[in-house]
C-alpha cells in the first residue's frame, strides 16, 4: 500500500516463478507477497541472501 492508501493487485498465470520473484523484489518495501506460497518462500530466500550479502 503506498501512502495515500492506494495499492496493485497483480494476477497472472505463469510458467515459472524466476522472473515474476525478480520482479517482486524490484518493488522494495513496497511488495507484499500474498501468494501462492512457493513466491513467497522464493522472495524470503532471495531477501536473507542479500542481507547476508551486505555483511
Amino acid at each position: 500500500m503506498d501512502d495515500d492508501g492506494s495499492e496493485i493487485e497483480f494476477r497472472a498465470e505463469l510458467s515459472g516463478l524466476e522472473e515474476i520473484t525478480r520482479w517482486v523484489l524490484s518493488w522494495g518495501s513496497k511488495a507484499q507477497v500474498l501468494g501462492p506460497a512457493e513466491l513467497k518462500t522464493r522472495v524470503q530466500k532471495e531477501l536473507k541472501a542479500m542481507v547476508g550479502a551486505c555483511g
